[in-house]
């Protein structure tokens, strides 16, 4: 939703017309920006079950079709193997896994914006056989990298199928750019 497709009321409840806008798909994906602001969906906005406990509980403003959250601070989030910098651009809080079958992964991953990019940065999440070969994947990023503040923190919601022949025996994740395909750093363990 672009802000100036805001309906006047709900604007009006911003009390500025000085917006810093962070763009993400909210069925996949959260931020918070670094002191807390705004957020307008469309009202029955869907987003994946795995991120209801990040959505604020009441709006704070309603029209027929917009819905206006007011968010706070990013909250204190340290899962599993958190506090990974990948080159000063982002840190990896951890991650935090929803469900994992024999053919199924799926898993939220928390970052911190360290500063602002232009770089297509995309996300990666591998799950490995015995041998070190990938056997399910996912890559894609859907809090938009050009929009990012120093300080903000968003988290990532990864679905993907595994090969049902073989049992995955690590997870792994990390960033990388989607231009060069060049990874910020080795990748990072997540479980084996």
């Amino acid at each position: 939703m672009k802000p100036e497709s805001l309906q006047s009321e709900l604007h009006a409840k911003l009390n500025s017309n000085d917006l810093y806008v962070r763009w993400f798909d909210a069925e996949t994906s959260f931020i918070w920006p670094k002191n807390g602001g705004w957020m307008a969906t469309p009202v029955g906005q869907k987003r994946a079950p795995a991120l209801d406990e990040f959505w604020p509980a009441e709006a704070e403003a309603s029209s027929y079709s917009q819905v206006l959250f007011q968010l706070p601070a990013p909250p204190d989030i340290s899962w599993d193997k958190s506090g990974i910098s990948l080159e000063d651009v982002v840190t990896f809080l951890g991650y935090k896994r929803i469900e994992s079958t024999s053919g199924n992964v799926e898993l939220l991953t928390a970052w911190r914006v360290e500063r602002k990019t232009e770089r297509p940065l995309k996300i990666f999440v591998h799950a490995l056989g015995t041998e070190g070969q990938i056997l399910g994947q996912w890559d894609g990023l859907h809090v938009e990298p050009t929009y990012w503040a120093a300080g903000d923190v968003f988290v990532q919601f990864h679905t993907f199928s595994t090969t049902a022949s073989d049992e995955w025996t690590a997870l792994t994740t990390g960033m990388y750019d989607g231009e060069t395909m060049v990874r910020l750093s080795t990748p990072i363990l997540l479980e084996e």
